[in-house]
């Protein structure tokens, strides 16, 4: 069996006794708080370099013994009628991502790294005048140190346990691209070819653009859903749930513009009307003409606090259930680093409650 063969041997864990495994949940860390660090890094000027785990799953321990029917070919050398024990995590296997981090956080651990109570997928390191972080999304990791010599020290260690492919002073981040004058103390994340990308997917690339996320005075409702056959026909050949969740990761990631916007379509996916259709294109529209808007993070000579915070709210907006819609912004110099658009649980008879 070639080195290539057992990279690509996968497992399948249907037939597994959940008995066997308490736990098969791994954390990646949240957007808010890789933009945080992403922000810092730059308000500090600190060295932000990416590294990626090479078959990062195949490196965690088993804690139950678990057998396999034998691949393909291996029957050959061991006859037919065994099976094999599995003395490491493998591709497939339910708690191969579970084990991962666990092994991950023993190794960083063994470093002198802490994990961050916030966000199980962070850790950091305190040495006097040393502080490193480390945010993980499963095997991508991003280095946020004050010196290459302290990025070098990481990389020396982990290479210790796990082949690395180092990726260089960091340029995309989960394809976000990230781009830095350092000079000026300044960070950028954008997603302009993701933009391009969806538009060109869903017919868009040539459309003519608009100012504004949503139609003007957009009352969006259920009521708009189709009325007739005619209707029905037509958007069950539009790619609306598709749209949608394509949009979903420009407003969790780099675009709080759209937060609201998205959020409201979203409401509407279980049976979307031609009106839907109609404001999801309109977003598009306003995309087009803002793909090249960027979250940027640098000092703020008019802000000397760390975060600002805003918050607000409209009153029964809600065509359906009159609920109110609430927003949030937090601020880290002059960049966003955490965003909410949603509804509320209740409905408030006032704007006090």
């Amino acid at each position: 069996m070639s080195a290539k063969d057992k990279e690509h041997s996968a497992m399948d864990s249907a037939a597994l006794t959940p008995t066997l495994y308490n736990q098969v949940f791994a954390p990646t860390a949240k957007w808010a708080a890789l933009r945080a660090i992403l922000a810092l890094a730059a308000l500090e000027d600190l060295e932000l370099y990416s590294i990626d785990i090479s078959t990062a799953f195949l490196n965690g321990d088993l804690d139950h013994d678990v057998y396999m029917d034998q691949p393909e070919g291996f029957e050959e050398y061991y006859g037919a009628g065994f099976v094999l024990k599995l003395v490491k995590a493998i591709y497939g296997l339910k708690q191969a991502g579970c084990q991962w981090h666990k092994k991950l956080d023993s190794v960083l651990k063994g470093m002198g790294f802490t994990l961050v109570r916030c966000d199980n997928s962070i850790w950091v390191y305190r040495r006097e005048d040393v502080r490193i972080i480390i945010p993980v999304y499963v095997d991508d990791m991003t280095i946020a140190a004050k010196s290459k010599d302290q990025d070098l020290f990481v990389k020396e260690e982990l290479e210790k346990h796990f082949k690395l492919h180092d990726l260089g002073p960091t340029s995309f981040l989960l394809g976000v691209r990230v781009e830095r004058d350092r000079s000026k103390r300044l960070l950028s994340l954008s997603q302009r070819q993701y933009i391009i990308d969806i538009l060109e997917r869903f017919e868009m690339s040539n459309c003519t653009t608009v100012t504004t996320p949503l139609p003007d005075g957009h009352r969006l409702s259920k009521a708009m859903a189709p009325k007739d056959a005619e209707e029905i026909a037509f958007m069950k050949t539009v790619p609306y749930r598709q749209l949608v969740g394509a949009l979903m990761y420009l407003a969790v990631a780099t675009r709080p513009d759209i937060s609201y916007a998205v959020g409201v379509l979203a409401r509407f996916s279980s049976n979307p009307g031609p009106s839907h259709w109609k404001a999801a294109k309109h977003l598009c529209r306003y995309l087009q003409g803002t793909k090249d808007m960027k979250l940027t993070y640098a000092p703020d000579p008019h802000a000397p606090e760390l975060f600002t915070t805003f918050s607000d709210a409209d009153h029964g907006g809600d065509e359906d259930n009159r609920r109110s819609t609430s927003g949030m912004v937090v601020k880290m110099g002059t960049g966003a680093i955490s965003w909410a658009s949603r509804l509320q649980t209740i409905v408030t008879l006032s704007t006090t409650e």
